[in-house]
């Protein structure tokens, strides 16, 4: 090959590769400028907006966008709990920029809830951060509540497609808690225990 026919190959090897990279990038409906990606999946990108104050997930293959939670660094916070297919699960808390001289019936507010990307659907799982959330693809969700004082009985709960109810409760230990094989697994006291969650 002479010298100007391998030049002429580079190139066009160079601008093919360029074209692929912002094909590439111009598919990506969720690369947004001035933005900082809390959690990344081929399906959803989670991040926060420091224009907007807040975090969101987008669903990469439309674009959609649903916000999460607001987090001004001041008074709201918030925190990625778990991200599975077009799913996440997410707490937060509010305090009131009123503080101690806020009117009667103005308090702040915490929670722990899963939001649909797809859908822009967000379902509320308790007004109180939870200790651990578990999250299948399918939107199956379980979480594990904190302990009670004095006691450390915790509860555990799902809400899958049979609807969302009490699993069990007593002492539970958040790191036995997890998905594996189809089944939800946990450890009450010495009792190894598990239930379908696809």
């Amino acid at each position: 090959m002479t010298p100007a026919r391998l030049a002429a190959v580079l190139l066009g090897a160079a601008a093919t590769a360029a074209l692929a990279a912002g094909s590439a990038q111009a598919r990506d409906r969720c690369a947004l400028a001035g933005t900082q990606t809390l959690r990344s999946t081929p399906l959803v990108r989670v991040y926060d907006d420091s224009d907007r104050t807040g975090a969101f997930v987008c669903l990469r293959a439309s674009g959609r966008r649903t916000a999460l939670y607001d987090d001004d660094g001041l008074y709201s916070t918030g925190a990625v709990a778990a991200v599975a297919g077009h799913f996440v699960a997410f707490a937060f808390n509010e305090v009131p920029a009123c503080k101690d001289l806020c009117p009667p019936g103005v308090t702040g507010a915490s929670g722990t809830a899963v939001a649909n990307a797809a859908t822009g659907r967000v379902r509320s799982l308790e007004a109180f951060v939870v200790a651990k959330v578990v999250l299948a693809a399918s939107g199956a969700v379980a979480w594990l509540s904190p302990p009670s004082p004095g006691f450390g009985i915790r509860t555990l709960s799902i809400w899958d497609a049979a609807g969302r109810r009490r699993l069990d409760q007593g002492q539970i230990a958040p790191a036995s808690l997890r998905r594996s094989g189809g089944r939800l697994r946990w450890t009450k006291g010495t009792a190894a225990r598990s239930v379908r969650m696809p």
